[in-house]
């Protein structure tokens, strides 16, 4: 998905640096978020997805594909194409695509 929506390249040490700076603050933080977010395998899931935070595909993944005629690749790689594209339109610099980034209107 990742391909599709950025291209092929993508610059690895920020990607590091972005991810353990999150893997970071989960950590600090745990009565604030989730227990499994502080695994080394959501670490290795955030760069994975980056530079779009896991949660995102895991709700698209979960709740979004039991819609009907939701067609899963096809509708996704629409909605989050419109979703990223708005995002540099307004120049957002947030470090990671958060659930709280995405406009849906």
């Amino acid at each position: 998905m990742r391909r599709r929506l950025f291209g092929g390249k993508i610059d690895e040490l920020e990607r590091d640096r972005t991810c353990e700076a999150f893997s970071k603050m989960y950590a600090s933080s745990r009565s604030h978020y989730p227990r499994g977010v502080r695994e080394r395998r959501y670490l290795d899931l955030m760069k994975k997805c980056y530079p779009v935070h896991p949660e995102i595909f895991e709700r698209l993944n979960s709740e979004w594909s039991a819609i009907p005629g939701f067609q899963r690749t096809r509708g996704v790689l629409r909605m989050m194409a419109v979703c990223i594209s708005r995002l540099y339109q307004t120049r957002d610099d947030a470090p990671l695509i958060l659930p709280g980034n995405l406009t849906l209107s």
